[in-house]
């Protein structure tokens, strides 16, 4: 079995078990006596195909293994609900501000004096602001997830490990941490890069380039929010891959004088410094899996294939996190769009011939990324955009060209702040797309509300999606299997 194919079938079956685990229950004694008799079997060396069946069915018993570790050992909280308590914790987030509150993850040690460790969602006022390692006591309350027949919050919070929300209910002392850590350096530099994009560029341009480049929407005005919803086109401003490998590839291009291995390495350390600074987000991990991935396999001579990238970051991500595979709404998107985007020329290339390629090429991929993307979105949205289409055909090719023009403009700022006029590189290409989203957001009707949709019906969509798919690559390459 070639490594391709070892990755491939590892990936299907760890996500395949993971996905059983949600429903069935397996007895670790069964796990141990399968795993077992289909490892005898790989070893044993067999012909390929009953190697790759065992393989195949070892992976499935990991992932359903990993999936059951999760899902059914979550923590006994019930007691806590509705309990108002004096505790201790750390802040173990960045936290967000929204108005004039923040909101924060905090690792709970103490609860009235009494030792116990649980992970929860704090709200508290705006001041004083917390940081990322700060000590935190005080009094507050506790409550659970309150769901919602539109979002499931106790589900979006699980992910993360967090099944019980706080609100501060009295006074509390910060105590802030004295010693240096890597994610309170990233998260300094994140907001202090914030700070400069907002003094380089006047409201609302300077939030809009802070959403495109560091995944800040908080500071995005609230009627802009609703046209980006709207429209369709909220993915611009939530951090994913297409955000990560525009400015790796600005990266690249101011490095390409050095040696390519030293490259590979500033860029793979670029990566994971550029992930954890704007909070590790499922879509950026992923795409950055991916990255390296593909990066590793440039440096060490490998055949580079993006469907093996794709499988292999998603099944990394969900044998570390099982519950996103559920949960995590952005990352099945993310997933749903790259795959819309690598395989949406397949099935979207007869254009006319007299069209050329800058529009077949972008049109085929905001085709593609709409067409996979579109049973989640009305799925979990409870609706669709019907002008999606036409303002991601105008707004996705503008990204780049913001996002880069962005980035020479802050450097030059950064290096001589007396040219603060250059912003006028920026400001004309924002407030094109500031126009663009909000004409197509406020046009009338322009998100169309949907009755709820069965489970059923996106997995069988899916199907005949993945089936188109594979008949239209057959067609474009008959000897491919």
């Amino acid at each position: 079995m070639r490594p391709h194919q070892f990755v491939l079938v590892c990936s299907i079956g760890i996500l395949i078990g993971v996905a059983f685990s949600s429903k069935l229950a397996l007895a670790s004694v069964a796990v141990i006596i399968s795993a077992s008799l289909f490892g005898l079997v790989a070893i044993l060396r067999p012909k390929p195909i009953a190697l790759a069946t065992s393989i195949f069915c070892l992976a499935i018993l990991l992932g359903w293994w990993r999936g059951q570790s999760v899902i059914f050992h979550r923590p006994l909280v019930s007691d806590l609900d509705s309990r108002t308590a004096i505790i201790t914790g750390q802040v173990v987030s960045d936290p967000d501000v929204i108005g004039n509150q923040q909101r924060l993850h905090l690792n709970v040690t103490s609860i009235d004096e009494e030792p116990r460790s649980v992970k929860i969602m704090l709200t508290t006022w705006h001041l004083p602001a917390l940081q990322y390692a700060d000590q935190f006591n005080g009094k507050i309350k506790f409550t659970l997830p309150q769901n919602t027949d539109e979002f499931q919050y106790s589900n979006y919070l699980a992910k993360d490990g967090i099944y019980l929300t706080a609100t501060q209910a009295g006074e509390f002392t910060q105590i802030p941490n004295s010693r240096r850590t890597i994610l309170g350096t990233l998260y300094g530099v994140k907001h202090w890069v914030n700070k400069v994009i907002h003094q380089f560029l006047p409201e609302p341009h300077g939030a809009l380039l802070g959403g495109l480049l560091l995944g800040i929407k908080t500071d995005l005005p609230d009627d802009f929010r609703i046209a980006l919803k709207n429209s369709g086109t909220s993915h611009i401003v939530a951090l994913s891959g297409a955000n990560l490998t525009i400015i790796i590839t600005f990266m690249l291009f101011m490095l390409q004088r050095l040696p390519r291995r030293l490259v590979w390495l500033i860029s793979g350390v670029a990566i994971l410094g550029f992930v954890i600074m704007t909070g590790a987000a499922s879509s950026v991990v992923r795409a950055a899996i991916m990255g390296w991935i593909l990066l590793l396999a440039g440096l060490w001579g490998r055949h580079r294939s993006a469907c093996n990238a794709i499988l292999l970051a998603t099944a990394t991500m969900v044998l570390i996190h099982p519950l996103i595979l559920f949960y995590d709404i952005g990352f099945q998107l993310s997933i749903a769009a790259t795959i819309g985007l690598m395989y949406g020329a397949s099935l979207f290339s007869r254009w006319p011939k007299w069209l050329p390629s800058f529009i077949t090429q972008p049109l085929s991929a905001t085709v593609g990324a709409t067409i996979f993307t579109l049973p989640l979105i009305a799925l979990y949205f409870g609706g669709v955009s019907w002008v999606t289409l036409g303002a991601n055909l105008l707004i996705v090719p503008l990204v780049p060209y913001v996002m880069l023009v962005g980035c020479v403009g802050l450097a030059i700022f950064l290096i001589a702040p007396q040219l603060i006029w250059v912003n006028v590189l920026v400001w004309p290409l924002s407030a094109l797309m500031f126009g663009i989203i909000n004409w197509f957001g406020h046009l009338p009707s322009a998100f169309v509300e949907l009755p709820p949709i069965p489970i059923w019906m996106p997995i069988l969509y899916y199907l005949l999606l993945s089936i188109g798919v594979i008949y239209a690559q057959h067609r474009r390459s008959p000897q491919l299997v």
